[in-house]
């Protein structure tokens, strides 16, 4: 059993994990196992993060366990979940666009968005 406290503290080896926000979208393209077409989950952190759920023209939530700078416009690195048909991980990023504090587009990313996005994050 790992101790808690040792697991905070990154002395159990054992992977800690950021929280989160997650957007429903569209698929842009179909799973690549069980070929479905239906919506999809990404997971990012930005705004509030705290596993709120979010759909395209929602307003981010600020105030509480923050992630990111709050701007006019912010470009953000979005990774899926699992398909939610077949469990089969979905491979790639997405990129998600903010605009005045508004989820209003996402994309996938291309290898230079996620070279890019990476680097002001870090």
């Amino acid at each position: 059993m790992v101790d808690p406290a040792a697991a905070r503290q990154g002395r159990t080896g054992a992977v800690t994990v950021a929280a989160y926000n997650t957007i429903t979208v569209t698929r842009l393209a179909p799973c690549t196992h069980c070929a479905d077409e239906g919506p999809i989950r990404l997971q990012f952190a930005y705004g509030d993060t705290w596993q709120h759920n979010y759909a395209l023209g929602d307003s981010i939530r600020w105030g509480g366990n923050d992630y990111g700078q709050r701007n006019e416009h912010a470009e953000i690195l979005a990774y899926p979940e699992r398909c939610l048909v077949c469990a089969f991980d979905t491979p790639g990023e997405y990129v998600l666009t903010v605009d005045q504090d508004r989820l209003t587009a996402y994309r996938l990313a291309r290898s230079e968005d996620v070279v890019r996005l990476e680097a002001e994050e870090g």
